[in-house]
């Protein structure tokens, strides 16, 4: 059985790749990127607790844990020498699968780089090998393994899989950040909608990945709601000493608390890693995007302030005499007024009207990250601003997505076409 993944991207050959051959002793194996390709000569292996043969990824980026079950003899192609790594699963992991039973919500909570990633995909496999459908979902909105980066992940899984990020999401809420910071209610809310829909589709087991953020007052509500919202049968807490001892306390008695150490085959991601990955899978949800024309007055909008009031040309006389300063267009709310500048350079904090003066540039909303919802909130396409024009009444979006939607959700991140991140729309700004 070979296994090829192209994964969205295509590469046409396995290109910067060298041949090893290399023999593994039971128990152990190799944590490795893709591409690569791993070919069984003789032996019994898996990937990431899933059983193969052979396996050929071409997309980069792919954490790929490999160990052998009996002597193994292997060929493989990868960009260097792999290091063979001892008892490459803990012992705590396969002890935890023989304790998960049908019906079972199961969250992973734990700092960064404590192994909840390779866990979820470790579990995953596992349960489906013995027979279980699970649901998987990813709220690690900064480094997503299930759908794009900013967006909270459900796929629902009958069949095992090489890893999570290979498998196709059955449902998507969008946040539009690489963090959870100044968005706890939709990280709650996001979660609890697809554990919903998980159990609609009749999951057997259901496995929540959550972010690494759990120092601060924030992080403890985030933590703690989410748990209340979701109301865990098992809370597995991974950890390097007690780092994570405060977030155990927010488990109710009603949830089984597993603690976990950290594998000592874990490695921290340095900052350009994880920029990498954010990268590759931007690019992988753009690729054959085209520029689509939206009409304002046609869509609906949500997370900006824009779009919400009306726009008059007194108003903007009114605001250019306020100001000093050319406006290009304003439109006024219940609750606020907002304009757009050619420059921010020496405002201060105004008011008109008795409401608070919102301002914005139109080169502030160029690569902004954006979603696509339906009626109930679930996000079916992203995209990124290419032109904001609503003065014109239109907006250009760089998108892959040809559906019709409810809501256009404006997000907090901006890349360029390439996927590289170029920038950050502040929480305030409208």
């Amino acid at each position: 059985m070979v296994r090829i993944y192209e994964c969205l991207m295509t590469y046409d050959t396995l290109i910067g790749l060298h041949r090893f051959e290399h023999t593994l002793k039971p128990k152990n194996g190799f944590l490795l990127l893709s591409p690569l390709k791993v070919i069984s000569k003789r032996g019994k292996i898996e990937c990431w607790g899933s059983e193969i043969d052979s396996l050929e990824i071409r997309e980069k980026g792919i954490p790929i844990l490999i160990r052998a079950l009996e002597i193994s003899d292997l060929e493989i192609w990868a960009p260097s020498k792999p290091t063979e790594i001892p008892g490459i699963i803990p012992k705590e992991w396969e002890d935890l699968v023989s304790r998960i039973k049908p019906g079972d919500v199961i969250m992973l909570l734990g700092g960064v780089d404590v192994g909840k990633s390779g866990l979820f995909a470790f579990l995953a496999n596992k349960l489906v090998s013995a027979g279980m459908r699970v649901g998987l979902i990813d709220a690690d909105v900064g480094q997503s393994d299930i759908g794009p980066v900013g967006t909270i992940g459900l796929s629902l899984i009958d069949e095992t899989v090489v890893h999570p990020s290979l498998a196709k999401p059955d449902g998507l809420f969008f946040i539009g950040d690489n963090t959870p910071r100044g968005h706890l209610l939709p990280m709650v809310m996001g979660t609890r909608m697809l554990l919903d829909i998980a159990k609609s589709e009749e999951a057997d087991v259901i496995l929540i990945n959550t972010t690494g953020y759990i120092h601060s007052g924030p992080a403890r509500a985030l933590k703690r709601f989410k748990i209340l919202a979701t109301q865990p049968s098992k809370v597995v807490i991974l950890q390097r000493e007690d780092e994570s001892e405060h977030i155990a306390k927010l488990v109710p008695s009603s949830s089984d608390l597993i603690k976990i150490h950290v594998s000592r085959n874990i490695r921290r991601k340095n900052h350009s890693f994880r920029i990498f990955l954010r990268q590759s899978n931007i690019r992988r949800y753009l690729e054959g995007a085209e520029s689509v024309r939206i009409n304002i007055r046609d869509a609906k909008f949500t997370d900006t302030l824009f779009f919400s009031g009306s726009s008059a040309q007194d108003l903007v006389k009114e605001l250019e005499e306020l100001l000093g300063r050319p406006v290009l267009y304003a439109e006024e709310a219940p609750d606020v007024i907002v304009c757009l500048l050619e420059s921010l350079s020496g405002l201060k904090e105004l008011k008109l009207r008795g409401k608070p003066l919102r301002t914005a540039t139109r080169r502030g909303y160029e690569g902004l990250y954006v979603g696509f919802l339906d009626d109930v909130g679930l996000c079916h396409g992203v995209g990124i601003i290419e032109r904001f024009m609503p003065e014109q009444g239109t907006l250009d979006i760089y998108t892959k997505f040809s559906g019709s939607s409810e809501y256009i959700a404006f997000g907090y991140l901006k890349f360029n076409k390439n996927g590289i991140q170029i920038g950050k729309r502040g929480l305030t700004e409208p």
